[in-house]
């Protein structure tokens, strides 16, 4: 993470809240939802950001791996293979309310 422009008090926060979502209990799982949509949408707003910043200067939008995303991987690579499933849905579910595709979130059993 250091890499990535993370230093001292944010490693520490990261790592305490990495080991508490992987807790088995309700209050785990909760923490891990909301740490999971977190970083999700830091993610998403620190890449918006980035475009805007280039379409103005003439110069094509790289992707750069922030410490949001590698700290949005890490998370799900340490979670059981369920656990990551579930957000993994989730994160499909949600993308595809956003772009108005309702069909595809039905969920008949």
């Amino acid at each position: 993470f250091a890499a990535n422009g993370v230093t001292g008090g944010y490693l520490a926060v990261l790592a305490v809240l990495q080991s508490l979502s992987q807790e088995k209990s309700l209050d785990g799982q909760a923490l891990r939802n909301e740490f999971f949509w977190a970083l999700e949408t830091r993610v998403q707003t620190v890449a918006m950001n980035r475009q805007k910043e280039t379409a103005g200067s003439g110069k094509n939008y790289r992707y750069a791996e922030t410490w949001q995303s590698k700290a949005l991987q890490e998370l799900l690579k340490n979670l059981p293979q369920e656990g990551e499933l579930d957000l993994m849905r989730q994160h499909a579910w949600v993308r595809h309310m956003e772009h108005g595709d309702y069909d595809c979130c039905s969920f008949e059993p």
